[in-house]
């Protein structure tokens, strides 16, 4: 996963765009830099997470735990708002049901 220079030039729609497409890929090591994008990003928006990756949203929900963000998740035609994060077992259940659109 590479990281566009000018990213920081990118309006909102578009940042969003980009983390919703990298979201894809993310993969076991290349946390850091998408954690980095993300942190980049005003996450405010409703982030589409339709076939993402369970580290790509683990790293998202981490994000929004430690910056105490209420986050507005999109998986299909099923919406997540966020605004209390649960630890551990419910947490994995949490990422499994975004994941997979299943509750």
């Amino acid at each position: 996963m590479t990281l566009d220079p000018h990213f920081a030039d990118l309006g909102l729609d578009e940042k969003i765009r980009v983390v919703e497409s990298l979201g894809l890929t993310v993969q076991e090591g290349q946390g850091a830099r998408f954690e980095k994008l993300l942190r980049q990003t005003n996450l405010s928006a409703t982030i589409n997470v339709t076939d993402w990756t369970p580290e790509a949203v683990y790293i998202l929900l981490n994000i929004g735990r430690e910056e105490e963000l209420a986050l507005a998740l999109r998986n299909r035609d099923r919406y997540y708002t966020i605004v209390k994060y649960p630890e551990g077992p419910l947490l994995s259940a949490l990422i499994r049901s975004i994941v997979l659109g299943e509750w």
